[in-house]
């Protein structure tokens, strides 16, 4: 199906995915193109469907994030199975299978044991978001969808418009 195929027209579809890729709520796009937010959700999974790229995207300072619990659970899973059968599976060989590594150097266990939140970091902290780049190629190497990886992405929560609680600010002439 293509976006002219779809029941909504061009133009909400357009908004929709404006207001979706600069981070707000499914609720208040609803309300903007005034739809029922049930509607809404029903017109952003068609319009992915339809191939609209509904990522969102953010300034070459911020990464997509991913919440890397989903990575975090498939890899403890995998490492008992390995366990079980008597065989390693080691973080050095996860980061060559999801090719984390640079050609010619030793992948470095310790950072993608903070990728997926099995290393603590160096404050003692476990990390919770990893890239979107680096989730994809983890998921990858433990046999999950793109699709299961892009579905654990941590929204941005984009600054609101506070209004002014005095009205507009007036300019008196003397």
């Amino acid at each position: 199906m293509t976006p002219s195929q779809l029941p909504w027209s061009l133009r909400t579809q357009q908004t929709a995915a404006a207001f979706y890729r600069a981070g707000y709520p499914i609720e208040e796009i609803a309300d903007a193109i005034g739809l029922a937010p049930a509607e809404c959700r029903e017109l952003v999974s068609s319009m992915r469907r339809a191939g609209w790229l509904l990522r969102r995207p953010r300034g070459a300072h911020e990464a997509v994030q991913v919440d890397n619990a989903l990575l975090r659970a498939g890899y403890l899973r995998r490492r008992s199975e390995a366990r079980r059968a008597d065989e390693r599976l080691s973080l050095s060989e996860l980061a060559r299978a999801a090719g984390l590594v640079v050609c010619g150097r030793e992948p470095d266990p310790t950072y993608i044991g903070r990728l997926l939140g099995v290393t603590p970091m160096p404050d003692g902290s476990i990390r919770t978001r990893i890239p979107l780049s680096a989730a994809l190629a983890l998921g990858e190497a433990l046999g999950f969808d793109a699709h299961e990886i892009e579905a654990n992405e941590v929204r941005p929560h984009p600054p609101r418009f506070i209004a002014c609680t005095q009205g507009p600010p007036l300019l008196l002439a003397a």
